[in-house]
């Protein structure tokens, strides 16, 4: 995704008044922002290549639902959508 002509990835989002914001971080700095959905260019796929994100996203996926390992087939799960594996 693009934000202001610079590559970013969405580390969460909220709805406020009933406007989706998102929290980003740009790439090339590592600064975060909160901004509007409608502020985005849309790329081909959405790849998101924090490896932190990646490792909090199989984490909270095995302890919602009491896995002690995770194989690869639960990688298809919608939970994983925005995770590159």
């Amino acid at each position: 995704m693009r934000y202001k002509d610079k590559a970013c990835e969405i580390v969460g989002d909220k709805k406020v008044f009933g406007q989706r914001i998102a929290w980003i971080r740009l790439m090339e700095d590592g600064s975060f922002h909160e901004v509007p959905y409608d502020e985005f260019k849309q790329g081909e796929a959405y790849i998101n290549t924090s490896t932190i994100s990646k490792h909090l996203y199989i984490e909270s996926f095995k302890q919602n639902n009491s896995f002690d390992g995770i194989h690869e087939y639960q990688f298809r799960d919608p939970y994983f959508i925005f995770i590159n594996t």
